[in-house]
């Protein structure tokens, strides 16, 4: 099945097509980062066995129980209906999307901050992530409240990015909001990482997806 790109909300892109691409693409890099795409046919993943876990591979994912291979902090998590699909297992990312509500999910490791704008140049990495996002110059700030995942304090801040705008880049791509998109960034250190759970998604369909993507971060097990 072939997903929609013409309205993602969100998108990791290399860094050569910020301004050009509107989808979820990552560039192969020398610590093994795989290349992804919303594009072309993919594997459902259903987890059978007699492990209770399946190791996460991309494509669309049955209800079950799952566990990164590549992503470090290694984690596990729960997928309590068959309409996610895995778009990205990397060291550096975890991707996780619902097509029909043209929403997703990721797990960002160390993500080097980028200054305003789309098209932002990297910046010296902030002392306080959570705060930097809070006074983020292209974010409209909603809400800032403090949450646990898997028992690990974290930050978590709602937003709606008030023009596009590049938050994050790496040596593999680039994370980008488009303007109107709804955002939800929770900042926490897990296993010594810094990282980011970031959750975007059009506001016709913000409501539904969160509340979907609040229960899979809820089930969140670090390893």
């Amino acid at each position: 099945m072939a997903a929609s790109t013409n309205r993602m909300r969100r998108a990791w892109l290399p860094p050569a097509t910020l301004l050009a691409a509107l989808v979820f693409a990552a560039a192969a890099c020398g610590d093994g980062d795989a290349v992804s795409s919303r594009g072309g046919e993919v594997s459902r993943t259903s987890p059978e066995g007699t492990d209770s876990e399946t190791r996460l591979t991309l494509g669309f994912l049955d209800a079950g129980e799952y566990r990164t291979g590549d992503f470090a902090p290694a984690f596990s998590f729960v997928v309590g209906d068959d309409e996610w699909t895995a778009e990205g297992d990397t060291p550096r990312f975890v991707t996780l999307s619902r097509p029909l509500l043209d929403s997703a999910l990721e797990i960002l490791r160390a993500p080097q901050p980028v200054g305003p704008g789309a098209a932002g140049q990297p910046i010296p990495l902030p002392d306080d992530q959570a705060a930097w996002l809070k006074e983020h110059p292209d974010l409209q700030i909603e809400a800032v409240t403090e949450e646990f995942v898997d028992g690990i304090a974290a930050t978590r801040v709602d937003a709606v990015a008030s023009s596009d705008t590049t938050l994050f880049a790496s040596e593999t791509g680039a994370y980008r909001i488009e303007e109107g998109a709804n955002a939800r960034l929770v900042v926490l250190e897990a296993k010594g990482e810094a990282l980011v759970i970031a959750m975007t998604g059009p506001p016709e369909h913000w409501e539904e997806f969160s509340r979907f993507a609040e229960r899979l971060v809820a089930s969140i097990n670090f390893r």
